[in-house]
């Protein structure tokens, strides 16, 4: 093929060498995994403090206004402090996302609108699991918030929660006119029943809030730059979702966490439980770790830091740079408060009652239950391919017939579950036959910790996955079943063997991982790491672009009486499976619908098989809802096909 000619034609070949070492050749590869963003931008974590200061100028009586509402919500929680603390209300908001695009390039598929809102309801409930660094772990609150999509559109129409504009703006600013159809954006849904979450390209910024103090109007709500919505395709360092929950505080009353008072310690965020800050904390500050956070920092006493101090907090455990209301990376955010959790459900409950009593009828029947991360997303370092002095590939089919490559995955908290991969391959060529490539799970109880029992399965064709790479795309692998994991595992691809087709995964370079992630099986089916030394290994610190979507629960209905049904893999690509083994089944019909509520297939019968098997090869990517309806009761699941 002339991509693969013309790939080959950039290694540097050396001679075969008589004792058979394994040598590693650095090539050029010309795939690279969408970005969203130029990697040289300068980018401002939030511009929610220079929008108010634009609107007081367009409105310079709203100054007034806002003092006088935030004397009212302190009044309020003074005196309702402890009946606030002791509630155990949950409050659920309908949001409506709209995303405004100037072409493709700017869209953000349903799946990744339904990661978003998965991480940043994780977030909020304190559950994502990242480190407090020095700080105690009871100043990480559940807020008792979540968000859910909307089902019901304002005109009483089904909805999947999600409205595409195209726009010939070529980019939006934190004037709001995002926020309005007549210059080139999207108009609000109504304010009072559902949250606005606007997504567009915002050259500079990731993203900023109004303040409920400024009114709940047409254009209360959060506009976030596309670049950093999401998870899977977003960009680092904001790729986990952070700027949601970070702008969502702020529209449900929180402040910047050091008071926005330009480098001084007399700032107040009005919550007695973050320390003074002089100003934003910008980075990642927690100890470097090559698996779980490699732009980590490691300072130069040689010791790993995990305490930050400043003018205003000079002492252990210092500022609160994890908190969602500092600037840090999306990788270490991790925790809200409880006098922020306090201050949040004050707002709440005096400004968008109307909102959460709109969810009963405008969200789905269902819970979203599950939460979902990207494991090693996005690639460490510099992406690259090294061919093999034995012709062929490190990371792939080489002339020491290696019969397969994986990358280890150390931690994994909290998620249990693998839902499927994104596999970035960087060679692939096939002769036309119908070869698949197995893509498996292993446990670390191989000699040494090594792959060995395999515990998931699933393949994907070959002939895929070239048409993958000649349009610089990664692969989706799902599996039908989520894979259960209960410790350190690995993921990889057996190597096809036919004659003609051959297979590379894009790596990191030399270094960029310390120790080695990535592995492989030789052609004595030994599992040796990357950096395995000489004659039989590379000896080089290298790791696999593999990327494991994992979840906290399997996608399913998991509501009171509707434990016993299951719904999965959700997305899902080709089967989509109703898991009815623990259900009265004898009577059942399900119907499948799409986005805009036309029945696309229907199943009706009696003494059906316990797994329901839905075949998805006729159905385009997007998302459906699948309604099942037995003797006892009729429920309501959406799922995204994602083809």
């Amino acid at each position: 093929m002339k991509k693969i000619l013309l790939f080959i034609g950039l290694l540097i070949i050396s001679s075969f060498l008589a004792n058979a070492q394994k040598h590693a050749i650095k090539g050029s590869i010309n795939t690279k995994l969408p970005s969203s963003k130029p990697s040289g931008e300068i980018i401002k974590r939030c511009g929610t403090t220079e929008h108010q200061q634009w609107m007081i100028q367009q409105n310079p009586e709203l100054k007034e206004k806002i003092k006088l509402e935030e004397k009212k919500i302190r009044e309020y929680i003074a005196s309702h402090q402890q009946e606030i603390e002791n509630s155990k209300a949950v409050y659920k908001i309908p949001c409506v996302v709209h995303i405004v695009k100037n072409g493709n390039s700017e869209d953000i598929s349903d799946a990744r609108v339904i990661e978003q809102i998965n991480q940043t309801n994780l977030d909020w409930a304190g559950a994502n699991g990242r480190s407090m660094g020095a700080f105690s772990s009871t100043l990480r609150a559940n807020t008792q918030i979540s968000l859910c999509l909307a089902s019901v559109a304002p005109n009483g129409s089904a909805t999947t929660g999600i409205t595409r504009t195209s726009t010939t703006v070529s980019s939006f600013s934190d004037d709001d006119k995002v926020k309005h159809t007549n210059q080139g954006g999207c108009d609000a849904w109504d304010a009072t029943r559902y949250f606005n979450i606007w997504v567009c390209d915002l050259p500079g910024l990731c993203g900023y809030a109004q303040l409920p103090q400024s009114g709940i109007d047409n254009t209360y709500g959060v506009v976030i730059n596309y670049g950093f919505f999401g998870l899977t395709g977003a960009t680092a360092p904001y790729n986990k979702g952070g700027t949601l929950s970070h702008e969502g505080g702020h529209c449900f009353g929180l402040e910047h966490i050091w008071g926005d008072d330009g480098g001084g310690c007399s700032g107040n965020d009005q919550c007695g439980d973050t320390p003074n800050q002089d100003d934003a904390t910008y980075g990642n500050h927690l100890p470097y770790n090559a698996n779980t956070n490699p732009g980590g920092n490691f300072n130069g006493a040689g010791q790993n830091s995990t305490t930050l101090t400043d003018a205003c907090s000079t002492s252990s455990p210092g500022i609160m740079y994890m908190n969602f209301m500092d600037y840090c990376d999306d990788s270490e955010m991790a925790n809200m408060t409880p006098n922020q959790k306090t201050r949040m459900q004050a707002f709440i409950s005096q400004y968008l009652m109307s909102v959460v009593n709109a969810g009963a009828t405008v969200c789905s029947g269902t819970t979203e239950t599950q939460a979902c991360d990207t494991l090693h997303y996005p690639l460490t370092g510099t992406a690259t391919i090294y061919g093999s002095d034995n012709g062929g590939y490190v990371s792939g089919n080489n002339g020491y017939l290696d019969k397969a490559k994986a990358e280890y995955f150390a931690t994994y908290s909290p998620y249990t579950k693998i839902n499927s991969v994104i596999l970035w391959f960087g060679v692939a060529t096939h002769t036309g036959n119908t070869t698949n490539i197995t893509v498996n799970v292993w446990k670390n109880d191989g000699t040494g910790g090594a792959p060995g029992t395999v515990i998931g399965t699933t393949t994907v064709p070959l002939a895929t996955i070239v048409t993958n790479v000649d349009a610089g795309e990664a692969t989706l692998a799902t599996f039908s079943t989520p894979v259960n994991i209960t410790g350190p595992f690995y993921i990889g691809v057996t190597l096809p063997t036919v004659s003609g087709d051959t297979i590379a995964l894009v790596t990191n370079t030399d270094g960029d991982s310390n120790p080695a992630t990535g592995w492989e099986k030789t052609s004595g089916n030994t599992w040796q790491a990357y950096s395995a030394a000489s004659p039989a290994g590379w000896e080089s610190n290298i790791s696999n672009a593999i990327f494991p979507i994992v979840c906290t629960t399997t996608t399913g209905i998991e509501e009171n009486y509707l434990e016993d049904i299951l719904i999965y893999p959700n997305p899902a690509n080709d089967v989509l499976n109703i898991d009815m083994a623990n259900s009265s089944n004898s009577n059942v019909k399900i119907n499948v619908y799409n986005s805009i509520g036309k029945l696309i297939k229907s199943i009706d019968g009696k003494n059906m098989s316990q797994i329901i098997k839905i075949d998805l090869a006729s159905f385009n990517s997007g998302i459906y809802f699948v309604s099942i309806q037995t003797l006892e009761v009729t429920i309501t699941k959406k799922i995204s096909i994602i083809k």
